[in-house]
């Protein structure tokens, strides 16, 4: 169960964090925009989808 959620954690990390970078463009100041509202989206989705997982698993 703890290699299922370290997997699904790691996978959406990456996956919002090379969106959001792949589409900043701009100077340094976009850049930097854009990691934030990674890390930020990042934490919240993996929130969610922790909680969605757990109780699927706890069923």
């Amino acid at each position: 169960m703890s290699l299922l959620l370290a997997g699904k954690v790691g996978s959406n990390i990456a996956s919002v964090s090379a969106f959001y970078d792949y589409y900043a463009y701009g100077g340094a100041l976009d850049v930097g925009k854009a990691s934030t509202n990674a890390v930020v989206n990042s934490s919240i989705l993996l929130l969610a989808v922790n909680v969605i997982l757990t109780q699927l698993l706890l069923i």
